[in-house]
């Protein structure tokens, strides 16, 4: 838990208003509230949490006949996220062991005692958040959904923001790495979410999303129509993305073969001891640097 005055350093130094792109000023409203002092826009506090969505977030549902009938669009995708899901917690044991066995194996290809911050973009119920600080000192969260930050466990801390991944509020180069667990195919257009975790990295982003090719993942998208995005992220797919991001590639694997919020204990156990890497794993992800001259 930070201090008033540790937080109050921390928001000087790296957040930006989202209406005129100056950075925030901490006044005496902190920690009930902001206040930006070029264009006098507040941005409340709840119980840790700072909200700089209200009346920010832009409207690009996609209105296509198809993406009314059989798709999604970012319309649905809040809608879907607002309403409270059976969403298992950071504690539950197969969540943890999910999450400890992804972290524990992109340790040995990433250079985490170079990382000193980082912000988890699309946090959801927080535990991509929570367990990411065993390996990061400083970790904020961000989300565009205050039901799932309602159940964040670091919503205390103050360094939790509900706002649009289409326009972070940070400066530019805050943060050593920038990372999203299976965020990206929850928005109609990605590469302006990427552009943002471009501009507040000052060097790695990690992108991981679910594996179409993993027969499970494929069928769920077809099922769940708030999940048909899925199908954008083969790897080829997603290495292109990058790449027209001007990023270098650093890793790009495939694996894993639990599920977080379905998978029963007694089968994790199990699918723990398979060999994590595969072409068929659930998840999809890469590793990638900003270039030189960004």
């Amino acid at each position: 838990m930070h201090s008033s005055q540790e937080m109050t350093a921390k928001i000087e130094k790296c957040l930006q208003c989202p209406t005129c792109l100056e950075p925030i000023q901490a006044t005496p409203l902190f920690p009930t509230g902001l206040h930006c002092n070029v264009c006098q826009k507040k941005f409340p506090v709840v119980d840790g949490v700072i909200d700089f969505k209200e009346g920010h977030e832009k409207e690009k549902d996609a209105n296509s006949l198809i993406q009314r009938v059989i798709g999604t669009n970012d319309g649905r995708q809040r809608d879907y996220w607002q309403n409270d899901g059976c969403y298992r917690n950071y504690a539950h044991p197969v969540v943890e062991k999910f999450a400890l066995q992804r972290l524990s194996y992109l340790a040995k290809l990433f250079p985490f005692e170079k990382i000193k911050s980082a912000l988890d973009v699309g946090c959801g119920n927080g535990f991509s958040t929570y367990y990411m600080k065993k390996y990061v000192q400083e970790v904020w969260g961000l989300d565009s959904s205050s039901a799932m930050l309602s159940h964040h466990p670091l919503r205390g801390e103050g360094m939790l923001l509900i706002a649009d991944a289409r326009s972070i509020p940070f400066n530019d180069k805050t943060f050593d790495l920038v990372y999203g667990w299976e965020a990206l195919h929850h928005i109609s257009n990605p590469r302006e979410v990427l552009l943002e975790m471009i501009r507040v990295s000052k060097r790695y982003l990690l992108i991981i999303e679910p594996n179409p090719v993993n027969i499970a993942q494929f069928l769920f998208a077809i099922v769940d129509r708030e999940h048909r995005w899925v199908f954008r992220y083969r790897l080829s797919k997603m290495r292109l993305m990058l790449r027209n991001c001007n990023l270098k590639i650093l890793a790009v694997k495939s694996g894993g073969w639990i599920f977080p919020n379905k998978t029963p204990l007694w089968l994790s156990s199990f699918l723990q001891k398979i060999p994590y890497e595969s072409s068929f794993g659930i998840s999809n992800w890469i590793l990638a640097e900003k270039s030189e001259n960004e």
